[in-house]
């Protein structure tokens, strides 16, 4: 307002200065000031690009309005300007957030049909995402053919959606053939929230055994687990009352010093999980028996060690390196 305000910066606003206040709100979540602020744009006679369609796009997904998305693309054409594969795969990732695997799947034939237009990882991805948060298992299976059908290399990110389909469809085992398969066919190791995934497909039928062999695993590589794996294998573990699995389970996570003095792996879990390790190794040392000694042991070491920062990278190779320096 201020540089429209100046006779000598008034001509210098254009769609790009628009653009990124657009974006801003957007990522601010203030959608009625998204939309005044396009209209005041559109009133000013300040044409629009196919960024700046772009951009308002990515702002119906990024707030729920996906319902909005047709006539932004009406006034795209009305303005003589094609959509390329950013508008393509940001609809696409708009309606899959909101559940509509169908409409994203719709725009993905048109993407297919328009010239020059190739659907790559990202767009399979998100549809793959779309199909797990949704449980459309049928069209998830066909997108992984087409896509590599279309010579398009899955990646762990790949893996990880499709093994969050299966554990929705209660299918660990076909979950677990496809990690199989598809690291062993494309020569990649799957990171870690592939593993969490298998974890919780594990959970999800209740078959402990394969969840704490995926959770071993990860231990042994010393890979961060996320905290919804590990905690829900926690919560089933307490459910079926194995109190001493559940202590192993709560040391590995801390990284904690075990009753003999040695320690375990690097730590997995983030400060902000104290509070419900906290709580299982309350429970454990309140059941009483024997688990309840080492439950009691751990609980001081977590009480000890005091408030621990925030998980982030940093924190993590810190951990790393006091894991490599008590092995040695």
């Amino acid at each position: 307002q201020d540089l429209f305000k100046d006779d000598q910066c008034r001509g210098q606003v254009n769609a790009v200065i628009y653009c990124s206040v657009l974006k801003g709100y957007a990522r601010s979540r203030r959608m009625d000031s998204v939309w005044s602020v396009w209209n005041e744009m559109l009133s000013r006679n300040i044409e629009p690009s196919i960024v700046t369609f772009n951009a308002m796009i990515d702002a119906c997904a990024r707030n729920a309005q996906m319902e909005a998305v047709p006539e932004l693309q009406a006034k795209l054409k009305e303005k003589g300007l094609s959509p390329n594969a950013i508008t393509f795969s940001t609809t696409i990732k708009g309606f899959c957030q909101r559940g509509e695997v169908k409409s994203a799947l719709s725009v993905l034939d048109e993407m297919r049909r328009t010239a020059n237009m190739k659907p790559d990882e990202i767009v399979y991805n998100n549809l793959l995402d779309g199909c797990a948060q949704g449980g459309f298992m049928a069209e998830g299976e066909r997108l992984l053919d087409t896509m590599q059908k279309e010579g398009i290399v899955p990646s762990s990110y790949t893996l990880t959606a499709l093994v969050k389909l299966m554990g929705q469809a209660k299918r660990p085992d076909r979950a677990f053939s496809l990690v199989e398969e598809i690291s062993q066919k494309y020569g990649f190791k799957p990171n870690s929230h592939v593993y969490g995934g298998l974890i919780q497909a594990c959970v999800g039928v209740r078959d402990h055994t394969r969840a704490m062999q995926i959770f071993d695993l990860m231990a042994q590589r010393q890979m961060q687990m996320d905290s919804r794996a590990w905690q829900a294998l926690l919560r089933m573990t307490m459910g079926a009352r194995n109190h001493k699995q559940a202590i192993r389970i709560c040391g590995v996570v801390m990284g904690a010093p075990t009753n003999d003095g040695s320690r375990s792996v690097v730590s997995l879990c983030r400060a902000e999980d104290d509070a419900f390790i906290k709580e299982t190794l309350k429970a454990i040392a309140q059941a009483g028996g024997e688990p309840a000694a080492s439950a009691s042991f751990l609980l001081k070491h977590v009480n000890e060690q005091g408030p621990r920062p925030a998980g982030g990278p940093v924190t993590r190779r810190a951990l790393a390196r006091n894991g490599n320096a008590n092995r040695r």
